[in-house]
């Protein structure tokens, strides 16, 4: 499939979110079912296979059974997510000697165990998404003491959701990686997040604006200051203002003398004739008022003398 073309950088075999995923793949399901999902911890597409028996519900490429994808480049990636059942993938390598070599791993093996023609390895995924990388060179060359040609066949099992499949010819770092062949995590979650580099436009329009973050936090303290300080003169003027008014004596039982003399007063006498005159009124009951009470203490002392 791929041996004329010009091998370089990363070939990707299968991408979730193309219009067609599985243009190049053939499907095989019993009692299971391939579908394409939004995952809901990345909230993004990916291609799920789930079934009751792991060995008849798959996708393999290429589809025809005698091809070969003619990749050369010796690393593997996947981007795979466990669903916490077994799960198994295989991929069929070419040697030196001309002999095709099968690496089957899966999450329910034990242990290594190497035959002439295949090798089972176990394989240990963490709980949501994986990100794991293949050295097919250097696997080849532990197990069967030959040199790594090129990729023949994969074949990916259930049960597992599955991202993105790539082949590179080196570890690359996360900076030097197409975006479409990452998979990013929620802040909370601990793996791969986007880093300044993945967002370059918004890491240079923060530099170019040329705020000091210092001078602002100090003018931010200043103008909270003298919001307080603003707040607590309110708070004693408000204080204040029942003082005033509790000063303020009644027109209706005073005189008009107590409001002339008074600044304080809410009114002035002058300004109400019928309170004028009602005050008037009083004045004539307070002068009268001694001479009776004068009155009376005598004829107490006349009774009490006879």
């Amino acid at each position: 499939m791929f041996s004329r073309v010009k091998q370089n950088g990363f070939i990707p075999v299968l991408q979730s979110f193309g219009a067609s995923p599985l243009e190049m793949w053939h499907i095989k399901v019993e009692n299971g079912c391939v579908r394409r999902v939004t995952d809901e911890q990345v909230r993004a597409l990916a291609l799920e296979l789930s079934g009751t028996n792991v060995s008849t519900c798959y996708v393999c490429c290429p589809k025809e059974s005698r091809a070969s994808l003619g990749i050369h480049m010796p690393f593997l990636v996947m981007i795979i997510k466990s669903l916490k059942r077994y799960f198994t993938f295989e991929i069929t390598v070419r040697d030196d000697r001309n002999q095709n070599r099968r690496f089957r791993m899966s999450n329910f093996e034990k242990a290594n165990r190497i035959g002439h023609f295949c090798t089972s390895m176990p394989l240990c995924l963490s709980p949501g998404w994986n990100e794991v990388y293949f050295d097919l060179a250097d696997l080849t060359r532990k197990a069967y003491k030959t040199n790594y040609l090129e990729a023949v066949r994969i074949q990916i099992n259930a049960n597992c959701r599955v991202r993105v499949i790539y082949f590179c010819d080196r570890i690359y770092e996360d900076k030097d990686i197409p975006q479409k062949l990452k998979i990013f995590l929620p802040t909370s979650h601990g793996g791969r997040r986007k880093s300044d580099e993945d967002v370059p436009e918004k890491k240079e329009s923060a530099m170019t604006t040329g705020i000091n973050y210092e001078d602002e936090s100090r003018a931010y303290e200043e103008d909270y200051e003298a919001m307080y300080h603003g707040a607590s003169q309110m708070e004693v003027s408000e204080q204040r203002v029942p003082d005033i008014v509790s000063l303020g004596k009644s027109a209706s039982v005073l005189g008009e003398g107590d409001y002339e003399d008074d600044d304080r007063s809410i009114g002035r006498v002058e300004d109400y004739p019928e309170i004028k005159e009602k005050a008037e009124e009083l004045d004539e009951v307070k002068q009268e008022a001694p001479d009776d009470e004068h009155g009376e203490t005598a004829e107490s002392e006349q009774k009490s003398d006879d």
